[in-house]
């Protein structure tokens, strides 16, 4: 039994991540299951280059050939939460050999459960970040099987991985935080390969992000822009122009730490929860292969350009989930070997106390995507248990889905 599970972990994983995000997605066809990520998707390049505007000028213009906003929005969450899990798993495969690490990471409830436990994490565009991290990873690992491998890399690069980047950026602002861990796993791939001149020409197209955010960041969406943009869009249902205009906001005057911070205990709430999370996935990686000085400094480099999420915005909850996603893609990339503790361990008890922290995970939390904890009540209390009733009280009709989300109809 043991060992068909082994073999077909990667299928059952798979099977059970896309009954859950096909369950959703049949349910965003009728509700917006996020109201301002659906506001967000209508700014586009009619009034001129502004931020976030690229996925909304596509949609828009799809719109006007006869394809439907709503299944454009809804399809396209759907899509990349299955392709996302997708390379997750299939990394996971290449690097992974122990079925209980294997299903630890899979029920985590801060990598690809994070967008069900808390629905107000789903359709996010940093969902296109995260694609390009787990993109880029699976490619870095593959190399090494490929011969002229550095070629295989290159090639991969610049014709895929760099334009998903700049992409990303004109999606949303928030991807340019992740520019440093590709940065850094790319110099982990070519330094020992490449000359300093290859290096500079490797990293020279990097430049071209420096005007990009200059212009994106001094050329926020104003109010009279914003106006603008609401007054060119024929359908306006389900559409508020002051929520366009403060998506559009400068994010470098952005001010949430103070608010987030009051009362105190909010911001060791969010700490500890960020740690109850952290610390498991530690000592999982630790267990396979003890950090270094070298691992930790690049784990550094990686995760402190997203500190400043924090203070520019409230959904603390998200910028865990990405930093521990990019924490995830850097140290399974660094790998070297497949050994892990409970292989190697005589500890019986201490893998028993584990395991049952790792169902406790599971079944009963969750990382809250935002905001105050304090001020609105929210704690970690979530997993599976509660989607499970949940879904019981929507087929009895238990739940007004009307009261809690606005609907295309």
């Amino acid at each position: 039994m043991s060992k068909f599970l082994k073999k077909n972990i990667n299928l059952f994983s798979f099977v059970f991540y896309l009954l859950i995000f096909t369950y959703i997605y049949y349910f965003s066809l009728n509700n917006i299951i996020n109201f301002w990520t659906y506001n967000e998707l209508h700014i586009n390049y009619s009034t001129g280059f502004v931020p976030r505007g690229f996925i909304g000028t596509i949609m828009l213009k799809l719109d006007s050939l006869g394809f439907d906003k709503r299944l454009f929005y809804s399809s396209l969450f759907y899509i990349f939460s299955i392709i996302n899990f997708y390379l997750f798993l299939k990394i996971l495969k290449l690097k992974i050999n122990s079925l209980f690490i294997f299903i630890f990471f899979v029920f985590n409830p801060s990598f690809i459960l994070f967008n069900f436990y808390d629905l107000g994490g789903y359709a996010r565009l940093e969902i296109f970040g995260i694609f390009s991290l787990l993109l880029h990873t699976y490619i870095a690992i593959i190399k090494y099987d490929k011969e002229n491998n550095i070629f295989f890399y290159y090639r991969y690069f610049f014709f895929i991985i760099f334009p998903i980047i700049f992409i990303n950026t004109l999606i949303h602002e928030v991807n340019f935080f992740l520019i440093p861990f590709h940065i850094v796993l790319s110099w982990i791939i070519i330094e020992n390969d490449t000359t300093i001149k290859g290096k500079i020409k490797f990293y020279f197209p990097y430049l071209i992000f420096i005007p990009l955010a200059l212009y994106i960041w001094f050329n926020p969406i104003s109010a009279e822009k914003a106006l603008l943009i609401y007054n060119e869009l024929q359908d306006k249902q389900n559409l508020s122009v002051s929520i366009i205009e403060t998506i559009g906001a400068p994010i470098l005057t952005r001010s949430e730490f103070s608010y987030m911070i009051n009362p105190f205990t909010n911001l060791i709430k969010f700490f500890s929860i960020f740690i109850f999370f952290l610390i498991p996935i530690l000592i999982i990686f630790n267990s396979i292969e003890n950090f270094t000085r070298k691992k930790i400094l690049i784990n550094i480099l990686v995760i402190l350009p997203l500190f400043p999420l924090f203070y520019i915005g409230r959904d603390w909850g998200r910028w865990f989930h990405i930093i521990l996603f990019i924490f995830f893609c850097i140290n399974i990339f660094l790998l070297k070997n497949k050994s892990n503790f409970i292989n190697n361990s005589k500890n019986k008890i201490f893998i028993l106390i584990f395991s049952i922290f790792v169902f406790i995970q599971f079944t009963f939390t969750r990382i809250p995507h935002c905001c105050n904890l304090i001020e609105n009540d929210i704690g970690i209390r979530g997993g599976i248990i509660s989607k499970l009733i949940v879904f019981n009280d929507l087929i009895n009709n238990k739940i007004d889905v009307k009261s809690r989300f606005k609907s295309f109809n």
